[in-house]
């Protein structure tokens, strides 16, 4: 029994993930979707730990499936913002050196 509850969380779960998707395909704002999305996961985790308490098998499992979308959203950032971090530092370090070549040449003139 305790199987198809969590299967009926994850789903749940799965359903709100879409209900996001089609907010994406009506262009609804982005901030607008992270501030609901943020209400929405309060909610749904509240209720959770309401119905079936923190300790439990259902909650337990529930999450650590959960879990796979929430811990795949923060790699797939991570992959995005550490080369765009290291660009940016680099293009900033070029164009200092640049600078400075052209205050020589300036100088020198």
């Amino acid at each position: 029994m305790t199987t198809f509850i969590t299967v009926l969380v994850v789903l749940a779960f799965v359903a709100i993930l879409f209900g996001f998707f089609l907010l994406q395909k009506r262009h609804t704002k982005f901030s607008t979707r992270v501030f609901l999305a943020l209400g929405v996961g309060i909610i749904f985790g509240g209720l959770l730990q309401l119905f079936f308490g923190t300790d439990s098998e259902i909650t337990t499992n529930a999450m650590s499936w959960i879990g796979i979308a929430g811990s795949g959203y923060v790699r797939l950032l991570q992959m995005l913002v550490i080369p765009l971090v290291f660009v940016s530092i680099v293009g900033a370090f070029t164009k200092m050196q640049a600078s400075k070549k052209s205050a020589k040449l300036v100088l020198l003139s």
